[in-house]
């Protein structure tokens, strides 16, 4: 197991507006899924529909403090142009992108046993895998089907295995200890003004329980896997936070937290509002590009609704990752010309947000 620097939201409620016992989300950092992720953002990978996955900062940033601690250039920030020539030869590669959540408590040694079987494996699926891993070996499995896939993950499995032996871990390790100074603030106030004001939204949809993880390479467009509804505590969602909010203390730490998780709890009932709409992308990269935009649209509500003491925080956050830069003072205007929606969608996500 990796390891998991967490403490349950639920534990730190105030006395004044308890936290419903039911919902309890973690928040934490894993040193795999980040490792994973590092390699990605420095190879500068963004595709469907033109989503920031990573942070575009997160490469000068790294190299920098790995130069500072007088530490050697590491084998994926060599192998950049490498990397990217595997995850743009084929868009089967798009999986990569998601395969942390798909091993969740893995250590990195774990991680990447358990993709060695798919990729030592010419076709078909693994035989003889334990409970922890039969789910992500079958998933990768499934999309990476062919030998040459697989000899494209093999690759990315070399270069992931030599970068968690070199100067990359202390870089890192300095970056876990400044976290670790603000998350339990962050957390306290998590529980206080995201956990419980969104109680009903996050019971209607199955999202009382699961990790929310903080990576630092990870860019405004966050990930989120819903678990099996039965299973409510493997939920998983991924989002990044500014260095510059993390530098400046626990208030800009959990604002910078609080705004991208709303906008990733927002995914299911975007899905519904999109099957209500009927609206359909033609193709891949625009159903993602219409989901992001409603998503992030679909957080501005449920924070004017549920936490409006955080709706310029919000606002600000969205629109500084927009061509958009400043409110004008009408925060829901500004956004709703920055990510514009369908009418029919428009009216189905406000529908699906306003009924608690």
């Amino acid at each position: 197991m990796g390891l998991l620097l967490s403490l349950p939201l639920h534990a730190h409620g105030s006395q004044d507006e308890p936290v419903p016992a039911d919902v309890a989300w973690t928040l934490g950092v894993s040193p795999a899924l980040d490792l994973w992720y590092h390699g990605l953002a420095l190879a500068g990978v963004d595709p469907m529909g033109g989503a920031t996955l990573y942070d575009p900062g997160y490469r000068g940033r790294f190299s920098l403090q790995r130069s500072r601690m007088q530490g050697d250039v590491t084998p994926l920030e060599s192998a950049v142009p490498e990397v990217m020539g595997i995850v743009e030869s084929d868009p089967a590669f798009e999986v990569l992108h998601f395969v942390p959540l798909y091993f969740p408590g893995a250590g990195i040694g774990d991680l990447v046993a358990a993709l060695r079987r798919v990729s030592d494996t010419p076709r078909g699926i693994p035989g003889g895998l334990d409970v922890s891993s039969r789910f992500g070996v079958t998933a990768v499995a499934t999309v990476l089907a062919t030998p040459a896939q697989r000899q494209g993950l093999a690759r990315f499995l070399d270069l992931v295995e030599a970068e968690a032996a070199s100067s990359y871990e202390a870089v890192a390790r300095a970056d876990y200890q400044a976290l670790g100074r603000v998350l339990p603030d962050v957390q306290a106030r998590w529980s206080r003004e995201i956990g419980a004001p969104l109680a009903g939204y996050l019971e209607r949809y199955a999202l009382t329980r699961g990790a929310l993880m903080i990576s630092a390479p990870v860019g405004p467009e966050g990930r989120i896997l819903e678990g099996d509804p039965s299973n409510p505590w493997d939920n998983q969602i991924v989002i990044g936070l500014a260095p510059t909010a993390l530098a400046a203390g626990s208030d800009a730490a959990f604002l910078d937290v609080a705004v991208r998780s709303v906008r990733e709890l927002c995914y299911p009932a975007v899905r519904q509002a999109m099957q209500a709409s009927g609206i359909q992308a033609g193709t891949l990269a625009e159903g993602a590009d219409l989901s992001a935009r409603a998503a992030t649209r679909c957080g501005a509500l449920l924070i004017d609704r549920h936490a409006p003491d955080l709706e310029q925080a919000y606002a600000t956050w969205a629109l500084s990752w927009s061509d958009a830069t400043s409110t004008g003072g009408d925060t829901a205007g500004a956004l709703a010309a920055a990510f514009p929606l369908p009418p029919g969608l428009e009216s189905a996500l406000e529908e699906v947000v306003g009924r608690d």
